[in-house]
């Protein structure tokens, strides 16, 4: 299939949007059935879906901070970057649910 440039920028920017690539992005638009889903609730799975990279780093950073304390029984200076990070994150979850909770 051709496509223009201009849809070639399209699809991309589509699929960017969704953290996809573009064969990604083709196959599941293309092989999942219909949503029943309305924008917001999609909005909000994607805003959910974003979350999970910072979650995921901020734990990987909280057991290497804990490996490096057990290990040499000190509390490095970098640990107190864990909490603001945390609560930063919690409000991010906490508003996401509370607009899924609202449906």
């Amino acid at each position: 299939m051709k496509l223009t440039e201009e849809e070639d920028r399209q699809l991309r920017e589509l699929a960017d949007g969704l953290n996809m690539t573009v064969a990604r992005f083709l196959h599941e638009t293309s092989m999942a059935p219909p949503s029943t889903f309305t924008a917001d609730q999609e909005r909000a799975f994607r805003e959910l879906s974003m979350l999970m990279i910072p979650l995921r780093n901020l734990a990987n950073f909280t057991n290497a901070v804990a490996r490096l304390a057990n290990t040499e029984k000190r509390l490095p200076a970098e640990a107190a970057e864990i909490y603001p990070a945390y609560m930063r994150l919690s409000r991010e979850l906490h508003g996401i649910l509370k607009r899924i909770n609202t449906w």
